[in-house]
């Protein structure tokens, strides 16, 4: 999911994260370049237990692993 917008962000999580299977990921391009963007991943994620690690060898990707089955 490429986060460099801000218009999309609040939806696509919704969209795209109920689809996701458990154990599977999602990769956040350009994560960590708008801060405002940032935080609100990090609001739709931290309300589902979910956490978004940024990849130790990139300045802008990030990833949330969907560990259980939460669509709330």
């Amino acid at each position: 999911m490429d986060v460099d917008l801000y218009e999309p962000i609040p939806a696509a999580p919704e969209r795209l994260f109920p689809r996701t299977v458990t154990g599977g990921f999602v990769i956040l391009d350009d994560y960590g370049a708008f801060p405002g963007n940032n935080r609100t991943i990090e609001q739709h994620f931290t309300r589902r237990a979910e956490t978004v690690s940024k990849l130790p060898c990139s300045q802008a990707i990030a990833l949330v692993e969907k560990r259980r089955d939460n669509h709330a």
